[in-house]
């Protein structure tokens, strides 16, 4: 599938506004898959395996990032050596799945990878600007390391609207962990959700406009 960029950002948004809702925080990506292979009639696998292989390269990057945050919060040298372990190893079997399953990907694998990382910076970047906003000192890195436990936790389908209710009780027992204030560690997630909230409202247009829509891409 040849998508232009603005078609793709159309897409894009929708995803996130079906993700504030939806299971875990990849109902979105299921409904780009379904949009996607009926409009191009193509393999479920083949549209499936690109939108999936995407959010798993994020969380990936993800769990980098996460990783360098527990060599500099978390007390027990275990718990760190097998953060560290896990993300490593993580990248390392994303790699493999797709060389020997989605060779058709391979190539894109690295960009896609980077891409990722810096979307999951510029979200580390957003907790820090919520942590200004609250006149809370930027020395506390165990914010930032309970933020991105929460997202890798939220991506599972155990609760609805994006992960909202996990995401707050993670936030809520990772600041009791750090002998942080539990209050204000639910007042940031709030916040950080009320952030995406704002960034995919652009995508309730597009449910009542196809964002596939041939003719309103020449109009």
């Amino acid at each position: 599938i040849h998508l232009p960029e603005k078609k793709n950002l159309k897409l894009y948004w929708l995803g996130m506004f079906y993700n504030l809702f939806l299971p875990g925080s990849i109902g979105g990506d299921a409904y780009k898959v379904i949009l996607l292979t009926k409009k191009y009639n193509v393999p479920y696998k083949k549209t499936a395996a690109a939108v999936l292989l995407d959010r798993f390269s994020g969380l990936t990057a993800l769990g980098l990032i996460l990783a360098v945050y527990s060599v500099i919060v978390v007390p027990d040298k275990l718990y760190i050596v097998l953060i560290i372990a896990g993300a490593f190893a993580g990248c390392i079997a994303l790699y493999i799945v797709t060389k020997i399953w989605f060779r058709d990907f391979l190539s894109s694998f690295f960009s896609t990878f980077l891409m990722g990382m810096a979307v999951q910076v510029s979200q580390v970047i957003c907790v820090y600007f919520i942590l200004l906003s609250l006149h809370l000192p930027l020395d506390q890195p165990a914010w930032v390391f309970i933020f991105l436990l929460a997202a890798v936790i939220t991506v599972l389908p155990v609760s609805l609207g994006g992960g909202l209710g996990t995401r707050e009780f993670v936030f809520r027992e990772g600041a009791l962990f750090f002998l942080l204030n539990p209050d204000v560690a639910v007042v940031i997630s709030l916040l950080f959700y009320l952030c995406t909230l704002v960034g995919s409202l652009p995508g309730l247009y597009y449910i009542f406009h196809d964002p596939l829509n041939e003719k309103r891409d020449h109009d």
